[in-house]
């Protein structure tokens, strides 16, 4: 880049001619090139072992969708949260006798060594309805109300699922103390 010193009149050593808008725009040309090759490569996928390219969004979400198996081990979310990375697990919890049933599970992992960043779920009702599963604190059990505690104890997962649902299925987040 050749810079260009402009001088006020009455001089006219660096007249406003083509010659000068030229090297102008050779500037420009030259500083937007240099800024190019700053910017990352968006990749279509997360194989690339690349430091500077990005993956797309599409890269990604495919990873995610594809990653999450019920009742199998816990996978990245691809969230960071305060620095330290995102898991999810899910679980699937099934009534197999008839009135509302208590099922338990390990979580495969230590309560107290973790963080919980959200807990979601949904319910399968005799009905053949799908409905978000109730969770939090529960001093009243309702008709539709499906209880679920993570229990520090035993480091398992009990879900009391209503005599009216056939199946619930939990979704745990999770970032490592350490």
């Amino acid at each position: 880049m050749q810079k260009i010193n402009f001088k006020n009149l009455p001089d006219t050593s660096t007249p406003l001619n083509a010659s000068t808008l030229n090297q102008m725009q050779d500037n420009i040309e030259s500083a937007i090139e240099d800024v190019e090759d700053t910017i990352p490569t968006i990749e279509n996928s997360l194989d690339s072992d690349s430091t500077t390219d990005a993956p797309s969004v599409h890269a990604v979400n495919e990873k995610l969708s594809g990653a999450i198996t019920t009742d199998g081990t816990s996978v990245k979310t691809g969230r960071i949260i305060d620095n330290k990375t995102e898991y999810i697990k899910r679980f699937s919890f099934k009534r197999t006798s008839s009135g509302s049933q208590i099922v338990s599970k390990s979580l495969g992992f230590i309560l107290n060594n973790v963080i919980i960043t959200k807990i979601d779920g949904t319910a399968f009702s005799d009905s053949s309805n799908w409905f978000d599963a109730n969770l939090g604190d529960y001093l009243q059990n309702t008709a539709f109300a499906n209880k679920i505690q993570l229990l520090n104890s035993s480091d398992t997962i009990e879900v009391e699922i209503n005599a009216n649902f056939d199946t619930v299925y939990v979704d745990i987040c999770y970032i490592n103390k350490n």
